[in-house]
C-alpha cells in the first residue's frame, strides 16, 4: 500500500507531479503576471450589476485557482462587501460568491485540473473532455447570472487594485505541498482498497442497496462522491471519486467519460453542500453571515449543478 503502482507512492503522486504541478505553475503565472487582474477589472468597468461582477469574476479565477475555497478567498474579499453595499443580504451575496467559485471548478479548459488529470485516467483526448464539459459550465453560469439584479446606480462599483497578485514562490510552494499531502493519503487510501478489495465490495454494496434501479444508484454514487469530496481541492477531490465511485457507474452501463463527470460534479459540489460546504462557509465568514444559511441558500442557487449531472448520464 505505499510503493505499489496504486498506492501511496504510485499513480496519485505521478499524475500530481507530472500534470498538476504545470498547472498550478502556469495558473500562478497568470496571477502574478496581472492576467486575472486585467480580466477582473475589465469585468469590473462593463459589467454593472454587483452580483454578475462576482459570479464573471470568480469564473475567471476558478478556471486557475483549483480550489474553490481559494477562489472565494481571493476574488470574495472584493465581490460580497460591493454586494452587500448594494443592497444583497449578507446571506445572498455570500451565496452567489461560493456557487460561482465552486462552479469555476466545473468550467473549461481547466476545470481546476479535473479536465487533464480525467483525460489522463481515461486515456482519451483533453479536446474530448472540455467538449463534453463546455455545455453544462456555461448553461450553469447563463442560469446563474439570471437570477443576479442589475446595479441602479454605477457610482458604487470600486477601482479595483489587484488583490489576488500573490508572491509567486510562495503561492507555487501552499498550493502544490498540501496537494502532495493529500495525493499521498488518498494514494494510500487507494493502495487500501486495492489489497482489500474493498473497492470492489463498494460496487456490490451500491449495486444491492439500489436494487437494480439506475436513479437511486446514481443518488447513492452522488451522496457518496458529496462525503469523499469533504474539505479537498479539486484535482484530489476527482483522484478520489474517479477510483472510488466512478467504476461503479461504469458497471451499471454509463459510458466512461460521463461516469466520470457526474462523479466530478458532486465531488465538487461538497464545497456548497452541508455538513462541511468549505466554500459556503469561507463566503460567510467574509459576509459575516449564518455559514448554516449560506450553505442552503448555496444549495439553491447551484441546482443546476445537482440536476445536470443526472441529465447527460441519462440522455
Amino acid at each position: 500500500i505505499v510503493i505499489d503502482n496504486t498506492a501511496m507512492l504510485g499513480m496519485s503522486i505521478a499524475i500530481m507531479c507530472g500534470i498538476v504541478f504545470l498547472f498550478v505553475l502556469i495558473g500562478q503565472i497568470l496571477v502574478y503576471f496581472g492576467v486575472i487582474d486585467f480580466l477582473i477589472k475589465y469585468i469590473l468597468k462593463y459589467i454593472k450589476s454587483p452580483g454578475r461582477v462576482a459570479i464573471l469574476s470568480s469564473a475567471v479565477f476558478g478556471s486557475v485557482s483549483g480550489s474553490a475555497v481559494a477562489n472565494v478567498m481571493s476574488t470574495g474579499q472584493l465581490t460580497i462587501p460591493l454586494m452587500i453595499k448594494c443592497g444583497y443580504s449578507r446571506v445572498r451575496a455570500a451565496s452567489y460568491e461560493a456557487v460561482a467559485s465552486t462552479g469555476g471548478q466545473l468550467m473549461p479548459p481547466v476545470m481546476g485540473a479535473a479536465a487533464f488529470l480525467m483525460a489522463e485516467i481515461l486515456m482519451v483526448s483533453y479536446w474530448d473532455v472540455v467538449l463534453v464539459s463546455i455545455f453544462p459550465a456555461v448553461m450553469f453560469y447563463i442560469l446563474l447570472l439570471l437570477t443576479t439584479p442589475k446595479l441602479s446606480s454605477i457610482d458604487i462599483i470600486p477601482q479595483y487594485k489587484g488583490s489576488v497578485k500573490k508572491n509567486l514562490a510562495e503561492s507555487i510552494s501552499n498550493a502544490m505541498f498540501s496537494l502532495i499531502i493529500l495525493s499521498a493519503a488518498i494514494g494510500l487510501i487507494i493502495g487500501i482498497m486495492d489489497q482489500t478489495g474493498l473497492s470492489f465490495h463498494i460496487t456490490s454494496i451500491l449495486n444491492v442497496v439500489s436494487g437494480g434501479n439506475t436513479f437511486f444508484l446514481l443518488t447513492l454514487v452522488a451522496i457518496l462522491c458529496i462525503i469523499l469530496g469533504m474539505g479537498m481541492p479539486t484535482s484530489s477531490t476527482y483522484l478520489l471519486v474517479a477510483i472510488v465511485a466512478a467504476p461503479t457507474l461504469i458497471d451499471a452501463g454509463i459510458t466512461d467519460i460521463y461516469a466520470h463527470l457526474f462523479v466530478l460534479y458532486f465531488g465538487v459540489l461538497s464545497m456548497v453542500t452541508p455538513p462541511v460546504a468549505l466554500s459556503s462557509f469561507t463566503a460567510a465568514k467574509i459576509a459575516d453571515a449564518n455559514p448554516i444559511k449560506v450553505s442552503l441558500m448555496s444549495m439553491l442557487l447551484a441546482w443546476p449543478l445537482y440536476i445536470f449531472p443526472f441529465i447527460f448520464v441519462w440522455f
